[in-house]
């Protein structure tokens, strides 16, 4: 990604507008008009996935209609994807607050674009160690991005706190960024930025708190970025004392099964495109070891976390992808939606 992403209304002939990330090997993301909420919703041929929050209700479903497919968040808004991945338009309910029309766009529907394009999203964070990126995969609430806030303020450069994409390059894999921003709730804000940080809300729907570059004073690093290995943020209380911090290598199947399980996906329906993309993730899980890291989720333990994994991951190996010195981190940059 060259350029955070913003929220930009641009009035022209189509109405209001959504800017889009610039996003590293891909072209320019065209704008997506905002529909008027009277605007009627496409035709859906069928339904291909529904998923549901933890307490059992919609979350949101993708169908397919005549110009690609739908993805609808429920009582939120419809998004229509093209078959190249292209966001074509969004139509937002009434009275729905910009900075959860943002967060749906960029957390959610940017992924599942991506994915389209043939690009592998993964639900991960990610920080430079010694040059290289390790990444931290985990199910959301697992600690990832108060982990990553904690390397930041550490001195580490950042990659992203929630979503990276991996891609294969001369037998190594490689990381860049989706868009610079962290996203904690009001406790890990308050431990690590301090209580008197005002900072908006993510999504009106939750508590959690969005912090951008200018918000942070961290160094962030777009990439490309070689990923020297990646850490399965275990639930808490799965360790062996109150204040054990464990690190155990993850088989070779179960590294393939979270991977799958981690990866952004929007054509469910397509068992061949899932099976290429399973042959791929197996062949990737043999390229960069995963490990279970288990550790009590106490602020006061984050450094000795953070010193674990430094001894763990070990000195920068003596090859490196061009460009991924920690001097060639990113500069931030504002924006409004990241």
């Amino acid at each position: 990604m060259t350029q955070p992403s913003r929220f930009d209304e641009m009035f022209g002939g189509s109405g209001p507008h959504l800017v889009l990330p610039r996003v590293t090997g891909e072209g320019p993301l065209p704008p997506v008009p905002l529909l008027p909420p009277e605007t009627a919703s496409p035709h859906v041929h069928r339904w291909v996935r529904h998923a549901e929050l933890p307490d059992g209700s919609a979350w949101y479903s993708v169908g397919v209609v005549p110009q690609g497919h739908l993805v609808r968040f429920y009582g939120m808004a419809d998004f229509v994807l093209d078959p190249d991945g292209r966001c074509l338009s969004c139509r937002p309910e009434p009275r729905l607050p910009r900075q959860t029309l943002c967060h749906l766009l960029l957390d959610q529907v940017l992924p599942l674009a991506l994915s389209r394009r043939g690009r592998v999203v993964v639900h991960a964070g990610a920080v430079l160690i010694g040059g290289e990126a390790v990444a931290f995969l985990g199910e959301t609430g697992r600690g990832k991005s108060t982990l990553v806030s904690s390397f930041g303020l550490d001195g580490a450069p950042l990659l992203s706190d929630d979503s990276i994409i991996v891609s294969e390059d001369g037998g190594a894999l490689s990381v860049v960024a989706t868009y610079p921003s962290l996203r904690l709730w009001r406790d890990s804000v308050e431990t690590l930025f301090g209580a008197d940080t005002a900072l908006p809300q993510v999504a009106h729907y939750t508590g959690k708190r969005r912090l951008s570059p200018a918000d942070t004073g961290m160094t962030w690093h777009e990439g490309p970025v070689r990923l020297r290995g990646a850490y399965l943020l275990a639930p808490p209380g799965q360790t062996a004392d109150a204040d054990g911090i464990t690190i155990a290598p993850v088989s070779l199947r179960d590294t393939a099964m979270e991977l799958m399980k981690g990866t952004f996906h929007l054509l469910v329906d397509d068992r061949d495109l899932l099976r290429r993309e399973f042959e791929r993730i197996v062949r990737w899980s043999r390229m960069v070891p995963l490990f279970r890291l288990s550790y009590p989720r106490h602020y006061s333990l984050l450094q000795d976390v953070r010193t674990a994994i430094l001894a763990h991951v070990g000195p920068p190996q003596t090859s490196r992808t061009p460009g991924t010195e920690p001097d060639s981190a990113a500069a931030p940059v504002e924006s409004e939606c990241a």
